[in-house]
This record gives structure tokens, C-alpha cells and sequence, in this order.
């Protein structure tokens, strides 16, 4: 089992903790250590100083490159602005060019932490049957995949942090758990925790790429 990625891993240990005992020691240190693996947390040590975080393309290739084309836009009319797009994850799925976008991304070197849906495109590649069979026909596109775009979303890490203008930053597509530090966070819920109800009492509302904030707009109906 020591040969298994880190990622997988860390899927595999909310269902067999006997073989997995102690996966949180094998977690990567607080992201002021630059990390060493890609699988779990990274960090951008000299980021720009304009960040655009976007989250849950979805295939919708046309869309981003759209939004690429406005960023590049305000980069040439001013040579002092200096800027880098990181995804939030769920590259591909429910949209209409998952491959593409998955394409694009990986022969442009994109950033993006891990989403749920990446993980599950990359299980539907490797050869498990999706978790709900009903949903077989969105992961078609998968069929078109290569090696080299498995290993793209294999090597996505689930968190990326940096800091811009004084202030740290870390960028998950799911959700951190409060209290707990970087290094001892669960794989599995980085990238698809929704809600959590802690001991105390109070609910925990992740607002990152998996849950959308209130009053913000979607461009598509993905």
C-alpha cells in the first residue's frame, strides 16, 4: 500500500482505516514549508500581484478561453500589470468541451487545485464505473482521454497558497475544516465537502469552488 499516490491514499482512507492508519502523518507540512509532492498542497512563492481565482469550468471551454482573451486585454494596455489565473478545480463534467478544456489547460501549463469532478473523470479513465451508474453517459468524453491528460489531474494538488500584498491565501475547491491545521486536512474532504456540522453546534458553509456564493452570477447554465 506504500506505493499507492497520495492522493490515492488519501481516498482510500475513510473506507479502509485498518489499512490506512495513520494517513495524516503522511500529509505534506503547513504550506510555510514549500512543498514536495504535487499531490496534496503546493505553494506559488512569488505570485503577481493580481490573482484571478475561477472556479468550476465544467467543459465550458468557449467561456473560459473568453474570459482568458479579457485578462490578456488588460495586461497589454498596461505593461506594469502583471497577473495569474489559478483554477478552483472541476475542470471538466456537465459542460460541452470537457476534453478540450482539460487539453487546453494541461498543454498550457494552467493552475488548478483538484475538484471532485476531475477526481471522479480520472477514476472513470483508470476503469471504476461511476458511483452513480445513471450518470455513465456525462463521463462519454472520457473515452477520448490520454495518458498524458490522466496524469495532468493526477498531479493537480488540493490546495495552492500564496500570498498577494501582505495577505495569505489558500485556494481549495472544497473546503478546509476550521481548526485543523493545512497538514492534518482530509484529502478527501479538500475536494468535496459541501456542508459540516461541528461539535459544537455550529454549520460550516464553505464558500469556495464547490458551493456558490450568494449574490454571484453564472454565465451559462453549467
Amino acid at each position: 500500500m506504500r506505493y499507492l499516490p497520495l492522493f490515492l491514499r488519501a481516498l482510500l482512507s475513510p473506507l479502509f482505516p485498518s489499512l490506512f492508519p495513520c494517513f495524516s502523518s503522511l500529509l505534506l507540512p503547513h504550506p510555510s514549508t514549500p512543498s514536495t509532492s504535487p499531490f496534496l498542497h503546493a505553494v506559488l512563492p512569488s505570485p503577481p500581484s493580481h490573482i484571478y481565482c475561477v472556479g468550476d469550468i465544467h467543459g465550458c471551454h468557449d467561456e473560459f478561453l473568453a474570459l482568458l482573451s479579457k485578462i490578456k486585454s488588460r495586461e497589454s494596455g498596461d505593461p506594469n500589470y502583471l497577473s495569474s489565473v489559478i483554477l478552483v478545480g472541476d475542470l471538466v463534467n456537465k459542460g460541452p468541451d470537457s476534453l478540450a478544456t482539460l487539453r487546453y489547460c494541461r498543454s498550457n501549463r494552467v493552475m488548478s487545485v483538484l475538484g471532485n469532478h476531475d477526481l471522479s473523470a480520472l477514476r472513470v479513465y483508470r476503469g471504476s464505473k461511476p458511483v452513480v451508474p445513471r450518470q455513465a453517459g456525462k463521463y462519454k468524453w472520457v473515452e477520448g482521454m490520454s495518458e498524458a491528460d490522466a496524469r495532468y489531474l493526477e498531479a493537480l494538488p488540493c490546495t495552492i497558497s500564496l500570498a498577494v500584498k501582505g495577505r495569505r491565501y489558500v485556494v481549495v475547491h472544497a473546503g478546509l475544516v476550521p481548526g485543523v491545521p493545512l497538514g492534518e486536512q482530509d484529502a478527501r474532504a479538500m475536494t468535496t465537502m459541501r456542508l459540516r456540522t461541528m461539535r459544537s453546534g455550529w454549520i460550516l458553509v464553505v464558500f469556495t469552488g464547490e458551493v456558490s456564493q450568494e449574490g454571484g452570477r453564472e454565465t451559462t447554465k453549467w
